[in-house]
């Protein structure tokens, strides 16, 4: 039977310049090349920060899948619409 591991509290990074390991910490996660979904709340989006994180993750080689239209606190239909 496969060992399987659960990680109940995600991996948190934050401060000053932590936008900057973001295309690093997809490199940890999936294969150069491959598609990132970028998650994104409409007033983050607002803001510009989600299309500057998008530049950092493109200019790392990544082609970007960006979600944005859902609410705090989303419901499953919108989770599953980002899956779509």
């Amino acid at each position: 039977m496969p060992i399987h591991e659960l990680a109940p509290v995600p991996r948190i990074i934050y401060g000053a310049g932590a936008q900057q390991n973001i295309p690093k910490l997809a490199l940890e996660l999936v294969r150069a090349g491959s598609p990132v979904l970028l998650v994104a709340d409409p007033g983050l989006k607002a803001t510009g920060i989600a299309a500057s994180i998008r530049t950092d993750i493109e200019r790392a080689g990544f082609p970007v899948l960006e979600f944005s239209d859902f609410t705090s606190d989303p419901s499953l239909a919108q989770t599953d619409a980002a899956a779509n």
